[in-house]
Parts: C-alpha cells; structure tokens; sequence
C-alpha cells in the first residue's frame, strides 16, 4: 500500500511541475509579448516626433507669428501659404490624415492655427476653430 502511494504522490508531484513550468512559460511569454508592445509604440513616437521636428523646420515662424488664430487669418497670405505647404506635406506621405498646427488660448482652449485641408472642405478646421476633443491634461 505505501507503494500505491508513493507512485500516486509521485504521479501527483510530476502533475504539479508541469503545470507550474506551463505556467510560467505563459507568464513570460506574455511579459514578452508586453515587452515588444512597449519597444513598438516608443519606436513609432519617436519616429512620429522627428517626422514632427522635421515639419516644424520647415515651417517659417514669421508666417505662423503673423497669424491671430481667429477667422482673420482666412484671407491672409501668410494662413494661405502654411495652409498650402501643409497640404504639400500630405502628398509626400499618404500615412496621414491630417497635419496642422495648433496653438492655446490663455484660458487653455486649445485652437487651429490651420491645417491641410482645402479652404472648404468638409474637414477643413479652420483658423480659430476650438479643439475641443483635448483633454484637460
């Protein structure tokens, strides 16, 4: 009889550790998988933020410090020049949808200075216009 159960607490204890190494081999695989996610969204941010620096020196701050943020600039040359290079950026990358520039109001409203869209358009944000999908951070 104590053979019997030594061979079932054998059988048991054989059960438990593969169960266990079962265990953590998904845990680490799922620490892994977490790993690669993390090291793939820095990755597309950093990339996404050069593409950005790489647009903003292309943009001429006299243009941008020439606009008030409100309908006023509609007509200006300077809002009808950005507006353009915006939308030539577009056409070098079709990845993205939208490109524009934005800006805060002293009560922390945030607004678009102007955007790629063509004057218009059914998507068009026009100079002004309150953002008013941002959060509060």
């Amino acid at each position: 009889m104590a053979g019997k159960t030594a061979k079932k607490f054998s059988a048991g204890l054989k059960q438990h550790a593969f169960i266990t190494v079962l265990m953590l081999s998904i845990i680490a695989e799922g620490l892994f998988v977490l790993w690669i996610a993390n090291r793939t969204d820095l990755e597309m941010r950093n990339d996404l933020l050069r593409q950005t620096r790489l647009v903003a020196q292309a943009v001429n701050i006299q243009r941008v410090l020439a606009l008030t943020g409100t309908q006023v600039d509609l007509n200006k040359p300077e809002y009808l020049r950005l507006k353009k290079q915006l939308g030539s950026i577009m056409e070098i990358d079709k990845r993205y949808r939208f490109i524009y520039l934005m800006g805060r109001k002293d009560d922390g409203r945030i607004f678009f200075f102007v955007d790629n869209e063509p004057l218009g358009s059914e998507d068009e944000s026009p100079a002004g216009q309150i953002y008013k999908e941002a959060s509060p951070k």
